[in-house]
């Protein structure tokens, strides 16, 4: 059930990213071949990081439970930014597009670890603590600590992590969303505002993890921790830096950019030559093009 909750999750996901970049008038097969290409690595990545942290690379290992959202994240980060190097576009507008979609993958799955029984909390014993059957990783380490018996018939009481990450993640995504749409924001101001927050949340929820490991607030740190520290770091340097204000939305092709380049005045020749401009330039640049049946002004 876990497995089919996290695939649900990977599906709405890239279908809310692909719908969001349509939505701003962007070339969808570029972004489609990178959402596609991207998906995979999202597992690619989270089992190789969870492999480097905890040793092991048999089959056993491979197949067996684990995952590192970190290692996911950063594998994929980088595949789209390598990407956009060799095929230039507006790497921050997709960035911005995708985090909401990612606070949504985030969302299910988290709530598939809370089926699993992966990725749960400490001991504690407030009212809404949970406990967990014994063929989970929950219980297994509870039994490695002593906190259990073979024979018992649950976890001791924990906190449901997994269901306060799946809140954050839903009440972020629901926010991001409503950045991307109702605010002019500068490019990648979405993005560095869900790396500030996730990476600031991530930093505190990790001292209630029963696998957490060796935390900041014991004097020493898990590896958890310090990605989230300099994910939040990287995130709030990226809201801090003054940025440009978006040009929204509306590229041209091959004809139409050269027949701007060549006619406009110096600024919109600029943007044009990046393929972007405003709704009025692109309609103009159109016009002008169908005008005069496609011939482009001498140079």
């Amino acid at each position: 059930m876990g497995q089919v909750v996290q695939l649900v999750g990977l599906a709405s996901g890239f279908l809310l990213a692909l719908a969001l970049w349509v939505r701003r008038s962007r070339p969808v097969e570029p972004a489609l071949v990178r959402l596609l290409l991207g998906a995979p690595l999202i597992f690619v990545g989270g089992k190789a990081l969870y492999l480097l942290q905890h040793g092991g690379w048999g089959k056993e290992a491979l197949t067996g439970p684990g995952y590192s959202g970190f290692g996911a994240l950063f594998l994929v980060l980088t595949f789209w930014i390598v990407s956009f190097r060799f095929q230039p576009g507006p790497l921050f507008e997709f960035l911005d597009v995708v985090t909401p979609a990612a606070a949504v993958g985030l969302f299910f799955g988290r709530i598939s670890c809370f089926l699993r029984g992966c990725c749960g909390g400490v001991a504690c014993d407030l009212p809404w603590a949970v406990e967990f059957p014994p063929n989970t990783p929950l219980f297994a380490w509870q039994l490695a600590q002593g906190f259990v018996h073979p024979w018992s018939r649950s976890t001791l009481p924990v906190h449901p992590v997994q269901l306060y990450e799946a809140a954050f993640a839903l009440l972020a995504g629901v926010g991001l969303l409503l950045l991307l749409t109702r605010k002019q924001l500068p490019p990648g101001r979405v993005f560095f505002c869900g790396a500030l927050g996730y990476g600031v949340f991530r930093f505190f929820i990790e001292e209630l993890r029963f696998d957490g490991g060796r935390l900041l607030s014991q004097g020493e740190g898990s590896w958890a921790q310090f990605m989230a520290l300099g994910l939040a770091l990287v995130g709030l340097a990226g809201v801090l830096l003054p940025g440009r204000k978006p040009q929204f939305g509306f590229p041209l092709d091959a004809q139409e950019t050269e027949f701007a380049f060549q006619s406009a005045s110096s600024s919109q020749a600029n943007r044009a030559d990046r393929r972007v401009c405003t709704r009025s330039e692109a309609d103009a640049i159109r016009s002008r093009v169908s005008s005069e049946d496609g011939s482009l002004p001498a140079k």
